[in-house]
């Protein structure tokens, strides 16, 4: 049996931005956000009328890799699999065939 599957980058990228309007501080750190990420999450941290709002963002990395694993059945493939993908990855999608 063979085993096909995505993996991802568990990576993650956080950024702070303050500004007095909302739409300001979330913009800034769209723009922040480094190539290869996605804007998974933005958070306020503060906000007080009157102060700047505080917002925080996290990030998720997009780097994704492929990996192929062959075992004489599912399980021997799936541990095959498994045992390829490095710290710091995780499993996105999986496939079989025979």
């Amino acid at each position: 049996m063979i085993i096909r599957g995505t993996i991802r980058s568990t990576e993650t990228w956080t950024g702070t931005a303050e500004a007095l309007d909302p739409s300001d501080a979330r913009a800034e750190l769209e723009q922040r956000v480094p190539e290869g990420f996605q804007l998974a999450r933005v958070t306020t941290l503060h906000a007080k009328i009157g102060e700047p709002y505080k917002l925080e963002a996290e990030a998720r990395s997009t780097l994704t890799r492929e990996l192929e694993a062959e075992g004489a059945d599912y399980a021997a493939a799936r541990a095959a699999f498994d045992a390829q993908i490095p710290e710091g990855w995780i499993p996105l999608m999986v496939s079989t065939s025979e």
